[in-house]
């Protein structure tokens, strides 16, 4: 009998010669079963299996499987406002974003939207962002962002959710986005309440821009921790951290090579994975574009330093020349 369907995709891919040679011990970061790559195509071989399982598998029907994509293998899957040690602050974060902007907020009536709009706006919250689409997070992974990150290697973390619903997290959320007079005034029931609503949930926002649909978001919501104090009989203690049972029977990661981040960026290129795509707002265009005839001429650049160089040991100091002239007009 398997014990989750982390296990039981765990078995699965094992029982695949070439996908089981990936799997590595690595728990040195998160507790659970790992695997290595170093290129697109056994990357798509890995998430291809698991694909087949959820629409033949019955067990698959009440769960959702999504993805990751994180450029720092040693990065923690904490949400920003972990990140950023602002859970203190989270409640009056919230309440001034929508203060200073209101008209931003009359159409949105649940919490879950609230938060996920102030998340696109780059406020810290307690939503950590997975995209359904496996080649979206790979992305993501091999995207070099921080400067710290060039020289390491990449995750994307799978994550095997139960269905919950959006009822779920939108209580996971309401309780975050409120006063804690909110919860005083319902305090009979806020414990019963609690109980229900205090795992970890996954949920599909509304989506409001175009960027949320290429991505394919969807969000895991951190509830918060309760504890029993000395004055009252339970109150709030900041946000749950993902431990080590819920990270086993949960999650599966694949880590990316650092070295191969590079060509696994060109090879979704080729698909249509990439700056452009995924952000289709107007300064991404810029940039990806941008990068792109950067590219080309820094490949234009080595060929004709391939070129002076070759002619200098045949000693043609016309070809030399020539080459170094046509090096120069590209290079201003």
């Amino acid at each position: 009998m398997i014990a989750n369907l982390a296990d039981e995709i765990v078995e699965n891919l094992s029982n695949n010669e070439e996908l089981k040679s990936l799997f590595i011990n690595d728990d040195k970061y998160y507790c659970h079963k790992t695997l290595y790559i170093d290129n697109l195509n056994s990357y798509i071989k890995i998430v291809n299996e698991i694909g087949k399982m959820q629409r033949t598998e019955e067990v698959f029907l009440d769960r959702t499987v999504c993805y990751r994509g994180m450029e720092n293998s040693k990065w923690k899957l904490e949400p920003s406002i972990i990140v950023n040690h602002l859970s203190e602050y989270e409640q009056s974060m919230y309440l001034e974003f929508e203060c200073l902007h209101p008209y931003e907020f009359n159409n949105i009536k649940n919490a879950v939207d609230k938060i996920a709009k102030m998340q696109h706006f780059s406020l810290p919250t307690r939503l950590l962002d997975f995209s359904m689409n496996p080649l979206v997070a790979l992305f993501f992974a091999c995207n070099i962002t921080d400067s710290a990150s060039i020289n390491e290697n990449a995750r994307v973390v799978i994550h095997i959710a139960e269905n919950r619903g959006k009822e779920n997290a939108n209580n996971i959320c309401k309780y975050a986005l409120y006063s804690t007079k909110y919860i005083t005034d319902y305090e009979e029931y806020f414990h019963k309440v609690y109980k229900l609503y205090r795992d970890f949930s996954v949920i599909q926002p509304m989506y409001m821009t175009q960027r949320e649909i290429k991505q394919q978001s969807i969000f895991l919501a951190f509830p918060s921790k309760l504890r029993k104090g000395i004055v009252k009989e339970f109150y709030l203690d900041g946000i749950r951290r993902i431990d080590k049972i819920f990270m086993a029977s949960n999650f599966i990661s694949i880590i990316i090579d650092a070295k191969s981040k590079k060509d696994i960026l060109h090879n979704l290129d080729n698909i249509g994975i990439n700056k452009m795509s995924l952000f289709p707002e107007l300064e991404y265009t810029g940039m990806y574009l941008k990068n792109k005839y950067k590219e080309r001429v820094q490949v234009s650049i080595d060929k004709y330093d391939e070129l002076i160089d070759y002619y200098a040991k045949l000693g043609v100091l016309n070809a030399v020349n020539e080459y170094k002239e046509l090096k120069e007009r590209l290079i201003q």
